[in-house]
């Protein structure tokens, strides 16, 4: 029998602080078995957050991706 293996993405919301850039953000929790490069994430989450440029503001809210299967439900 094949079982069914799932993956999630979650998102959770990231309150900036200052000094922190897309970059800084990436580094600290893009998962590499997911993203071949760190521009990839940023590009994510410019995406997720309709952002136009990589500057965000302090104290600003940010949607964040990350991939975990702590959550993965049974399918029995």
């Amino acid at each position: 029998m094949i079982k069914n293996i799932c993956l999630l993405i979650s998102i959770f919301e990231y309150r900036d602080s200052s000094g922190d850039t897309l970059w800084s953000i990436a580094e600290d929790n893009m998962d590499a078995r997911y993203y071949r490069h760190t521009a990839d994430y940023v590009a994510e989450v410019k995406r997720m957050n309709s952002l136009d440029t990589d500057q965000i503001i302090a104290g600003s809210y940010l949607i964040i991706p990350y991939y975990s299967t702590e959550f993965v439900g049974s399918t029995d």
